[in-house]
């Protein structure tokens, strides 16, 4: 897991595997363990090559009278990590898809709205009234805006 074989292993300190921003690694470790429970932590090891990854470490203090051990596990939780990581951007991404659908169908009640007043407006000017045309071009950007709502709402379901 780390790159080291055991005699490159048994050489080190718990400051060169573990990294830490903020304490000195070997007293979080030592926090961790210092009670007589089973305890789980999660920090960054540092592998051979350089590399950081996600580890959780499980341990205890052994107190036989005589010695005290520290017995830990550490377990590579980089897949972990990752999934949860994927799933939080999945969570994200529905939620917008959610709020698209929802401005989608909002502009398309108010479209729907301006729609109807614009058609009420060319049944009541005359023929060759100028303002005609302005009520071409508004009937058109309405239909160009909804090609864009059903984007949106193409884009939310697909979420």
């Amino acid at each position: 897991m780390l790159g080291y074989d055991r005699d490159e292993l048994l050489k080190l300190q718990l400051h060169d595997l573990v990294f830490s921003d903020n304490e000195n690694p070997q007293d979080h470790i030592l926090k961790m363990l210092s009670s007589n429970e089973n305890t789980i932590s999660e920090c960054t090891y540092r592998r051979k090559e350089g590399s950081l990854f996600p580890v959780e470490v499980s341990g205890r203090l052994i107190n036989d009278g005589e010695k005290e051990v520290y017995q830990c596990l550490v377990r590579d939780i980089s897949e972990r990590k990752r999934f949860q990581e994927e799933r939080l951007h999945a969570q994200k991404i529905e939620a917008i898809g959610q709020v698209a659908d929802g401005i989608a169908h909002d502009f398309r009640n108010a479209l729907t709205a301006i729609s109807g007043y614009n058609g009420l407006c060319v049944t009541l000017l005359p023929e060759r009234h100028p303002a005609l045309e302005a009520l071409k071009r508004i009937d058109q950007v309405i239909h160009q805006t909804n090609g864009l709502i059903k984007s949106m709402l193409t884009f939310s379901r697909k979420q």
